[in-house]
């Protein structure tokens, strides 16, 4: 699967660290309990930190949307089919948008895709926070997902290792009752393809 927004997500952690800027929790992105979508983005020491933002929308219960900027940092949440939608506050705000852009859903697949599956999952109240969970870490992306309770619980996943140079790598692996990877700055579409093809097939 393509994902243009997450390939532009990646670009843009890679635009803007630097030694004063760690990697570290430059984005963190983790399902709510209500169920829903956080994302954080940090903005610190960056030309964004002295812009503002306040975004709230109500439409239904499930259907809803907040983004502000707090404490240097871009924080949003939304439901559960309200990912895409937040990564394009996020998007429009930083490119200096004043309303958001209508970025092509049909090349978003991979957001596309975790939308409706966390969906899916929520309807059998499997609405436990830090279900998905998206990080930047020293090294690049760091990704999880709890696996109890879904088809994927018991499956076999045999460990992959990919090294084709120092900043493009990636290594997925599942624990006991977690899914887990770590990649380069550019690998977390190559991270969630994997994951994908292995719970579809």
């Amino acid at each position: 699967m393509n994902d243009k927004m997450l390939i532009w997500m990646q670009n843009w952690v890679f635009e803007n660290y630097d030694d004063a800027h760690k990697l570290e929790c430059m984005i963190t992105l983790q399902t709510l309990g209500n169920p829903g979508w956080a994302l954080s983005a940090c903005l610190k020491n960056s030309i964004y930190q002295s812009k503002q933002l306040k975004i709230k929308t109500d439409r239904t219960e499930e259907d809803w949307c907040y983004c502000s900027i707090k404490d240097n940092k871009f924080e949003g949440r939304g439901g559960a089919l309200n990912l895409n939608e937040m990564i394009n506050y996020f998007r429009s705000f930083v490119e200096g948008k004043k309303e958001r852009k209508n970025f092509n859903n049909i090349e978003n697949e991979i957001i596309n895709w975790m939308e409706k599956w966390y969906h899916q999952q929520c309807a059998n109240e499997w609405e436990d926070s830090e279900r998905f969970i998206i990080i930047t870490n020293e090294s690049g992306w760091f990704f999880s997902m709890f696996l109890e309770d879904t088809v994927c619980e018991d499956k076999f996943f045999d460990m992959i290792k990919i090294k084709k140079t120092e900043k493009d790598w990636y290594n997925c692996y599942k624990t006991e009752n977690r899914f887990e990877a770590e990649g380069g700055i550019f690998n977390l579409v190559d991270i969630l393809n994997v994951f994908i093809n292995w719970v579809e097939e």
